[in-house]
């Protein structure tokens, strides 16, 4: 077949309602369950579907599993050996199959997951004749194990522990209760049986459940329900309350359980803490499908993570959604309500996307195949055979058993207008022009006229044997052709004006043909018919002889061509087993196909939209599917070709529909006249209410602008006193400041001069010092030069008399050597003793330096100190630089707001109110901001007070003295601004309240032209009534109504405020400007104290890290002086020891004196300020 066309399922309008475990909650907004021959995954919230179609060759789905963790789902399908598949619901893949020896069975009858090793292990029930229980490994496609529970009792569910599936595994049914684990490579049965349990209970066990808790519960056929503990020891059992009602579905949920039975019931088990032995108790809530009385409960499932809603799968092919968490229990279809038995009819419409079905639920339903919903279903008292669309989409004729019905489609129902009398009618069919439809009664054909109901005679058409089972119009409907179970072909021509209006086309014995249909007239062969039958056959028939017959191999019961000629469907009608539908490929009619799978049972109809794009097939299962066709390279679409772009939405409405819409507008329009004229008394009364309100509110805003303007001129006054104490009190501080600031620089210079006076004496003295040392070092140098050279001269002359006597007296040479060396250390001890005077006269003159560097070190601490204050300073300077900022922000606000209030002046009087209460507001702010001015007056008279009381040392005196100059001159900025924000405002409230007279006077004059407009133009109506039976006069009296009221209306449009908002813009830019300029006067003086103080903190690091050199070099000496007096011995060692101390001592004096005069000439300018700084330190 051609890879360019395919068939896609798109939707299904359906439920097998017979299948094992019918249906699951996969998350809160998808549900699976079994429909026809496929599993559906159904998405509520925009009700699309996909799909899992099952094997080709099997019989039908017998049970379905969906593992504790939702991703897994197995489903068992019929076959001569059962087999299972499982999907992966997330990736919508299918995994590989399972099948078996062990197992004899066609079906498995239901399927388990091993909790929290779903990954792995699988369980599943065989059926009849041998009953045998599979432990699968899945992923491994391997059996484990296996087990023969039953040897004829029908066993009906099989389930793992929940909370341990090594727990075992319980299988229940009609007299059976077994309990297995797998022990030693084998399942092992546990017990056989229910110890403890009372006789009169039932042993029909029809289904069972693991709650959360570990108990297991399980319903008897009588309505008992047994409760079981973890190690299945009998607890005891409830009874369900109701007589001859029985369980057939248990399901647990986080507070209890749920039991799902006949009826279309479902009992509410809750737990209960007071009851020790059995833990449950039956709630009084209890939960139906009030609509379903004689179904019964086969599936249930509830929404996993809210628990909030609770569907339910019946055994009549229905889903019901009920609210389990609200008070309201009604049930509701899941999607739609579908089909409960087979569908015996099916038509599509051309000009509407619907389709009509028909089955032996007694109901006729149509749907929309593109919004996937159930549009209309109706309910008769017989059985509808068959149904036929009329084009249109506004009507339908269904065949009964004794009539046909010719009826209307309404928005909300089907209503039948005319009754034909035929009996048992199975095939009804409509010209393609809707005009006329052909309807079989038994073996003969009608075809009535569809605007009149009748049927000539020469619209009676006679020649088959049997029951004619189908027919077919040819394009034009002129002819129409026709097959029954006779096994022949005729056309019968509708206008044949004398000649032959039928001939047999074909005929074959012992076959029974169930459909027809013929090609279009202009391929090149010409038209060509293909029938099908029991004999599973399709047979391309044309004139009278059959041109070939291809083997299908199975019963085909419906065909249908697409308009576009390319695709022929086949649907299987083959007993007992599934219907699927065949795609062949037309052109050329090879036999070459698709299998698509789709219904469980054989299919009854086929039918394709006139545009090509879906197929819709129904079955025996009640299932309505819908596949989409996609043609990759071409598609005809007779729509497009004859200008149908789009769908008609017309609808059908009754006479008494439309009276009653014409009743409601008239209603509504006398309730809107009766609204319109108590809402013109309502406006003018509150009209003269608003009046009256603005009379008022002008008297009390003259009033108060009156006050207003004489606590402005009291303000006023008392700000210009104010201002002159102030001036006064500033002049005074500056003149105090001033005289101060002199007496200090004056003390400072003279205790500078001082401290340099003392630096030449001590300076001077030092030299004195120095001098000595260096006198006394030379005497005590050439002494003991002198020393030694008397000793050495004593020691030779003693050296040559021992020469001499040598012999003699060597007894008094040891002696005198023994002399000698006493001597020696008399000499070196006193020489060490002069040396240690001279180390302690070094050491006074190195702590005198020290003291010289602790002076420095004071000096520089002082400089650090005057470096902190200048950056205290700085960032008082930064405070006040964002605080201006802050100003020109709230300036700007200022600005806004008045903008808005200038803009507020030309709305309507709604909202003069409050534009009203907000001048109130700004009259408070301007109280309260006059109060906090005397509250700053009277904070400056007390820290005047404090700083002439509080008068301490010099130190604090400057610092508190700058602190306060420069406060005092944020307030002087602050009243300023403060000042002139004030004068503003008053302005703006007095043009404001001028303006808001002129514009009440004009609304006064607009509202007084308005009313004789508005009475003028109910004079031009009442002249205009006068004329209301003549159609003319009334045409122009409405005309020159228009010409008066509409075309020559002018607008008047008054000049408001434009020149005062003009004005007050112009006052507030040149506002803007000086505070910029006087915001540019303050960074320029701020940006020229920053450089001045960082030039002063680069001179004082550069002294700083001088006076640092130096303390690193009379370490270095004090550490080279140790070194020296922990050394002894040599004399030499010692003298140029001390020659070093003395050369060092002298060079570091010179140092001391050279920075010493770099300090006194060249310290940086800092205006006083580090001179005062040194002064109040000292």
């Amino acid at each position: 077949m051609d890879s360019s066309l395919s068939v896609r399922t798109q939707h299904i309008f359906g439920f097998k309602g017979d299948t094992n475990g019918s249906i699951y909650y996969i998350d809160d907004h998808r549900v699976v369950y079994t429909a026809g021959h496929n599993v559906i995954i159904y998405s509520i919230e925009d009700r699309k579907m996909e799909f899992f179609p099952c094997q080709e060759g099997t019989l039908g789905i017998s049970a379905i599993s969906l593992c504790p963790k939702r991703r897994y789902l197995a489903v068992a399908e019929r076959a001569e050996r059962a087999i299972i598949f499982v999907y992966d619901t997330s990736k919508q893949r299918k995994k590989r199959p399972l099948i078996t020896t062990d197992c004899l069975s066609q079906e498995y009858i239901s399927l388990a997951f091993a909790p929290k090793q779903e990954k792995k292990f699988l369980i599943s029930m065989g059926g009849a004749p041998d009953w045998t229980l599979i432990y699968w490994q899945w992923d491994r496609q391997k059996v484990l194990y296996a087990a023969k529970v039953s040897t004829g009792s029908p066993v009906y569910s099989i389930s793992f522990n929940i909370l341990d599936y090594a727990n075992g595994i319980i299988c229940t049914g009609n007299n059976i209760f077994r309990w297995f684990k797998a022990v030693e490579g084998s399942l092992k049965a546990q017990n056989t049986g229910i110890q403890k349990k009372e006789p009169h209970v039932s042993n029909n066990f029809l289904c069972h459940s693991w709650l959360y808790d570990g108990k297991l519960v399980i319903g008897t056929d009588a309505g008992e329900i047994l409760l079981f503990d973890q190690n299945c020891d009998y607890r005891g059992y409830f009874t369900s309350g109701m007589e001859s009602w029985s369980p057939l579905c248990i399901l647990p949920f986080s507070n209890g359980f749920l039991v799902g039975g006949e009826e279309a019931r479902v009992v509410v088990f809750e737990r209960n803490t007071d009851d020790l032995r059995m833990h449950y108790a039956r709630s009084q809530r209890s939960i139906c499908v009030t609509n379903q009385p004689t179904a019964k409960v086969k599936g249930m499932s509830i929404s996993p993570n809210s628990e909030d809603t609770l569907i339910l799968s019946l055994d009549n092919s229905q889903i019901y959604s009920i609210a389990f968490s609200s008070e309201r229990e009604e049930a509701e279809p899941l999607s739609d309500v579908f089909h409960t038995n087979a569908i015996t009819g099916l038509d599509v419409c051309i000009r509407k996307p619907l389709v009509v079905t028909c089955g032996l639920d007694n109901s006729v339903r149509i749907w929309n195949y593109l919004e996937n919903k159930l549009e209309v279903a109706e309910y008769f008292s017989e059985e509808p055979y068959s149904v036929a669309f009329h084009p249109s989409g506004f009507h339908i004729v269904v065949g009964f058993a004794d009539k046909l019905r010719m009826m209307n489609v309404f928005t909300n129902g089907i209503k039948p207008y005319k009754d034909i009398h035929i009996k048992a009618c199975r095939e009804i069919k409509f010209c393609n022009g809707g005009h006329m439809f052909a309807a079989t009664n038994g073996h003969l054909i009608q075809v009535f006229n569809f605007y009149t109901g009748e049927n000539p005679p020469n619209m009676q058409f006679k020649g088959h044997t049997g029951k004619v089972s189908s027919l077919d119009w040819n394009e034009d409907d002129t002819s129409l052709v026709s097959t029954g179970w006779d096994g022949a072909v005729f056309e019968w021509k509708l206008y044949s004006k004398g000649e032959q209006t039928s001939s047999q086309k074909y005929s074959r014995k012992g076959a029974k043909f169930s459909c027809i249909i013929g090609t279009t007239e202009n391929r090149p062969e010409g038209r060509m018919l293909y029938v099908a039958g029991n004999d599973k056959d399709i047979k391309e028939i044309s004139g009278e002889t059959c041109l070939r017959s291809l083997d299908t191999g199975v019963t085909i019961g419906q065909i249908a061509l697409s308009h576009s000629g390319k695709l022929l469907f086949a649907g299987v009608a083959e007993a007992e087993k599934p219907g699927a539908i065949r795609a062949y490929k037309f052109d050329p009619f090879n036999g070459d196909y698709i299998e698509y799978q789709a219904h469980c049972l054989p299919i009854e109809r086929i039918r394709i939209s006139f545009d090509d794009n879906f197929l819709f097939t129904v079955g025996q299962d009640g299932c309505l599917i819908i596949f989409e066709i996609e043609d990759k390279d071409f598609r005809v679409i007779k729509r497009e070709k004859e200008g149908f772009n789009i769908f008609a939405e017309e609808i059908l409405v009754t006479k008494s529909e439309i009276q009653e819409l014409f009743h409601e507008i008239d209603n509504l329009t006398t309730t809107s006249k009766e609204l319109e004229t108590n809402n013109k008394m309502q406006y003018n009364m509150a009209l003269e209410e608003k009046q009256e309100e603005i009379d008022k509110l002008k008297q009390q805003i003259h009033q108060e602008s009156l006050q207003e303007k004489g606590r402005y001129e009291n303000l006023l006054s008392n700000k210009k006193e104010m201002e002159n104490t102030y001036e006064e009190r500033i002049m005074q501080l500056q003149q105090q400041f001033e005289i101060e600031k002199q007496e200090l620089k004056t003390n400072f210079q003279f205790k500078k001069n001082k401290e340099v006076e003392r630096y030449l004496e001590l300076s001077k003295e030092r030299e004195i010092r120095a001098k000595e040392a260096a006198e006394r070092i030379e005497r005590l140098k050439s002494e003991h030069t002198k020393v030694m050279a008397e000793r050495e001269e004593q020691f030779r002359e003693k050296l040559e008399e021992v020469r001499m006597k040598i012999e003699q007296l060597s007894r008094e040479n040891e002696d005198q050597q023994q002399d000698f060396e006493a001597k020696c250390k008399r000499f070196e001890e006193r020489n060490e003793r002069d040396l240690f005077e001279l180390r302690e006269l070094n050491i006074k003159e190195i702590q005198g330096i020290k003291f010289d560097c602790d002076t420095a070190d004071a000096e520089l601490n002082l400089a650090k100190k005057v470096e902190e204050r200048l950056k205290e300073e700085k960032n008082k300077k930064a405070e006040e630089a964002k605080q201006m900022d802050d100003e020109l922000e709230r300036q700007r606000e200022d600005i806004k707001q008045l903008n808005e209030l200038i803009k507020q002046n030309t709305k309507e009087i709604k909202i003069r109110k409050k534009t009203i209460k907000e001048k109130e507001r700004r009259i408070y702010e301007l109280r309260k901001k006059n109060q906090e001015l005397e509250k700053f007056r009277f904070v400056l008279d007390y820290k005047i007070r404090e700083l002439k009381r509080d008068i301490g040392p010099r130190e604090d005196e400057i610092s508190r003295l700058k602190e306060q100059t420069n406060e005092m001159e944020k307030e002087l900025k602050h009243l300023e601004s403060v000042n002139e924000k004030l004068g503003i405002l008053v302005e703006n409230l007095r043009l404001r309240q001028d303006g808001m007279q002129n514009e009440i006077t004009k609304q006064r004059e607009k509202l007084r032209k308005n009313q004789a407009r508005i009475q003028a133009f109910k004079d031009g109506i009442y002249d205009c009534v006068q004329y209301i039976q003549e159609e003319k006069k009334l045409k122009e009296a409405v005309l020159k109504l228009y010409e008066k009221f509409v075309r020559n209306e002018t607008q008047t449009k008054g000049v408001t405020t434009e020149k005062e908002y003009v004005r007050q813009c112009n006052h507030l830019e040149s506002t803007i400007t000086g505070l910029r300029k006087k915001l540019k006067k303050v960074n320029k003086v701020h940006h020229q104290d920053l450089i001045r103080i960082m030039n002063q903190n680069v001179e004082l690091i550069n002294e700083i890290n001088g006076l640092r050199k130096e303390l690193k070099f009379l370490n270095y000496l004090k550490r080279q002086v140790d070194a020296l007096n922990q050394k002894g011995g040599k004399k030499a060692i010692i003298e140029d020891v001390t020659k070093k101390e003395i050369e060092m001592q002298k060079e570091e004096i010179q140092n001391l004196k050279r920075k010493l005069s770099e300090l006194e000439t060249g310290r940086p300018p800092s205006n006083g300020r580090f001179s005062e700084e040194m002064n109040s330190f000292s």
